[in-house]
């Protein structure tokens, strides 16, 4: 029940066969979940409230849930945002809420200012999966907020690498706000600042080292 059919002449076959399996409770998680994404994948905006409440349905594995958010992804509608911001939450698994996170992220360009407030917070997890997502989908959320923050995480987070990561992020969300052209540049425009600092340290160590000697 993919989406080659969508783009055939039966189309509305497909969604009454996947509008009709989608609300099915006597149907196995998967195949509930294959229906699911097929709601997404077809287009039709009407069928939203049923990807909405596929949200809610408790599955082995989130299968059900996760799906839901993959039809958000490809039905790109703006009510669409508030469902995926509801897995964001501590009470959804690690998994789902990763994928929640980049949901998000998908969806933030219809309202910026509600991704970010809804993501933000998510930078600080002591999950390492969710902080991660959390860093990646501020990257992509054209909030401008953001790169202050990615860039106080940078300074401050306990975590090395993620102090790394955060770094990169922020200058990746800079570059995009900058413009497209430059976004590219002004990453790598980091990277190579960061390395600069990188070789200070080891030549200031080295210094020291042998001095010692």
């Amino acid at each position: 029940m993919g989406g080659g059919r969508a783009a055939g002449g039966d189309r509305k076959p497909a969604l009454a066969a996947a509008l009709q399996i989608a609300q099915d409770v006597g149907e196995s998680y998967a195949v509930r979940a294959e229906a699911v994404e097929a709601l997404g994948a077809l287009g039709d905006e009407s069928h939203l409230p049923i990807i909405l409440a596929a949200l809610e349905t408790p599955s082995h594995a989130d299968v059900i849930q996760r799906a839901a958010l993959t039809a958000l992804r490809r039905l790109n509608h703006k009510d669409g945002l508030d469902g995926a911001i509801t897995l964001c939450s501590p009470a959804a698994a690690v998994r789902t809420r990763s994928s929640a996170i980049g949901v998000v992220a998908e969806l933030s360009k219809h309202d910026p200012k509600k991704a970010y407030e809804a993501i933000e917070p998510l930078l600080w997890s002591h999950v390492e999966r969710t902080r991660n997502s959390a860093g990646a989908a501020l990257s992509r959320i054209k909030d401008e907020r953001g790169v202050a923050t990615l860039r106080r995480a940078a300074e401050s987070h306990p975590v090395e690498s993620f102090r790394t990561s955060c770094a990169a992020w922020a200058d990746r969300l800079a570059g995009s706000l900058a413009g497209d052209d430059l976004g590219g540049v002004q990453e790598e425009i980091g990277r190579l600042r960061r390395e600069v600092e990188a070789l200070r340290s080891e030549v200031d160590k080295m210094e020291k080292e042998g001095k010692g000697g």
